[in-house]
C-alpha cells in the first residue's frame, strides 16, 4: 500500500495494488521498505473489500477513495 500523494516514489508508484504471498516476502523486493524514507507499508489483502484508503487530492486536501484504487487510478483522477 502507497502512499497516495505527490511525494510517493516511482517505485512505490508502481507496485501500489500489487497481492504477494507472505511465503514471497522479501523485504526491498515484495515488502517495504523499497527504498530509504519509503512511507509504503504492507496490508492484508481482502478480495471484494468495501473499505476506504486516505489520500490526498490535486490541492494537499485529505480524502478517501476505494480500498482497491491504486495509485495510477489516484493520479488520472485527482492529480491535474
Amino acid at each position: 500500500l502507497a502512499t497516495l500523494d505527490s511525494r510517493t516514489s516511482k517505485i512505490c508508484q508502481d507496485l501500489d495494488g500489487d497481492v504477494f504471498d507472505i511465503k514471497d516476502y522479501v523485504i526491498g523486493a515484495t515488502a517495504p521498505p523499497f527504498h530509504p524514507f519509503c512511507r509504503s507499508t504492507t496490508i492484508c489483502y481482502i478480495e471484494d473489500d468495501k473499505a476506504l484508503r486516505f489520500a490526498r487530492d490535486a490541492d494537499g486536501k485529505g480524502i478517501y477513495v476505494p480500498t482497491n484504487m491504486t495509485y495510477e487510478q489516484w493520479k488520472k483522477k485527482f492529480v491535474k
